[in-house]
């Protein structure tokens, strides 16, 4: 089971490990002159190569809720998240509750992958770039306020960490506010390609990770939720607590 969420630890830098809920107030409007989601993308990676550099530290808490109905194996966990530019992440766990075959064989799977990811000089694997990408520019929306370009993303080749879907990129600081879709290749035999939503807000001058979900759906397992919402961030050491999650999601704090 813990295969269907190793895309979601390769999504992004610090503020996206791979990785997704959603609720957006959305509206159209014209399409700016002359900007290709090309040169979208372009920018984006240009903004948050930016960002990434003025980023020394970041705190934050986690929660990661597990819901699998036809083998009733659920289970709830809350972490505190540390990064430190040149040392990578660091996790303390804060409660942990339900399934521990869940929390030792996925949660705690997630976090080593993860800590150990964030201290690699590997390029990200499932970074947005035009060299890995079809892109297609659909229109804006506003989500939460924000003009966003919103581009049809599509794989250039088949790769577990690459999504075919929709990527929402804010048109005034090109950060990315939203990602949605499936992965172009297959997670296992057991998963295929569950369906992820990323949310992202911007929390100081970062745009970090505001919740993950991903939805899973397997003859054996039946349908498997993942959710994880990042309720609070302190960036370089401002001592400001900011509240990022602004995608709430309502789980049954009692798992079995």
């Amino acid at each position: 089971m813990s295969a269907m969420y190793n895309t979601l630890l390769n999504s992004t830098n610090y503020g996206r490990p791979l990785a997704m809920l959603f609720v957006c107030c959305s509206g159209a409007s014209m399409l700016s002159a002359g900007e290709s989601p090309e040169a979208i993308v372009q920018k984006m990676n240009e903004w948050e190569g930016r960002r990434t550099q003025q980023l020394r530290e970041s705190h934050g808490t986690r929660r990661y809720v597990l819901t699998n109905e036809r083998w009733n194996k659920n289970a709830e966990m809350q972490v505190e998240a540390h990064y430190q530019r040149g040392q990578g992440k660091s996790f303390r766990m804060l409660a942990a509750t339900g399934s521990e075959d869940i929390q030792n064989r996925v949660f705690k799977k997630l976090l080593e992958t993860e800590t150990e990811a964030s201290k690699s000089a590997d390029l990200d694997p499932s970074e947005i770039t035009v060299a890995r990408y079809n892109l297609k520019l659909l229109g804006q929306e506003v989500i939460d306020g924000r003009k966003c370009y919103v581009l049809q993303i599509n794989p250039k080749h088949k790769s577990k960490f690459l999504i075919e879907g929709k990527a929402w990129i804010d048109a005034a600081e090109y950060g990315l506010v939203r990602l949605e879709g499936r992965p172009s290749a297959s997670v296992s035999f057991w998963v295929g390609r569950p369906f992820i939503t990323q949310n992202f807000a911007k929390v100081g001058d970062q745009w970090l990770a505001s919740s993950n979900h991903s939805i899973a759906e397997s003859r054996l397992f039946g349908r498997t939720e993942l959710h994880i919402e990042y309720t609070r961030y302190s960036v370089n050491g401002s001592g400001t607590l900011r509240v990022a999650a602004n995608h709430s999601f309502e789980a049954n704090s009692s798992v079995n």
